[in-house]
């Protein structure tokens, strides 16, 4: 399988699972992150808050319409919000079909409503909301960025040093 394969261009590098890799999860280690996060549910203020914006309680009109429910049946918006999960889910396993139940009950406009929804808990969990998030996140770009600038180079190097070989100069 990897024959003929230039050896200097494969890294060896200690593998350390995640849960013990602070720089990659530094969020399961932050007392002062898990606990700040432990305190605001501001995700959940704002998902609420969007949960009840006309173009949400459209949808959940809409599909309650598609399944021909009785309006004392109507699925609500946190129902609507667990099919989309659920189509989510689907479409993971299945592939992008969006043919199948749950998912052919969203039009493109509920499916990108429902995105941006999951998107706001992210977004205040892990996100930009809050400056220890950002603080905290840097190390490891910090890190990303090195290691992708010191890999560019060592191809660089190694590319330079082949052709010179063939070459006899650069």
């Amino acid at each position: 399988m990897f024959e003929n394969t230039n050896e200097s261009l494969i890294h060896t590098r200690k593998i350390i699972p995640c849960e013990s890799d602070t720089l990659y999860r530094f969020y399961d280690h932050c007392e002062t992150y898990k606990s700040l996060h432990d305190c605001l549910d501001e995700y959940k203020i704002e998902e609420q808050k969007f949960l009840n914006k006309s173009i949400i309680i459209n949808i959940t009109l809409q599909i309650n319409r598609k399944l021909k429910f009785n309006t004392s049946d109507y699925l609500t918006p946190g129902d609507i919000k667990t099919l989309y999960i659920l189509c989510s889910y689907k479409r993971i396993v299945k592939g992008n079909d969006l043919g199948d139940w749950p998912c052919s009950l969203f039009n493109d406009e509920a499916l990108n409503a429902f995105e941006y929804l999951l998107d706001l808990k992210q977004y205040y969990k892990k996100g930009n909301a809050h400056k220890i998030n950002f603080e905290m996140s840097c190390p490891l770009f910090k890190r990303v960025f090195k290691d992708v600038k010191k890999y560019l180079k060592k191809c660089d190097d190694d590319y330079l040093s082949k052709q010179k070989k063939n070459n006899g100069n650069i």
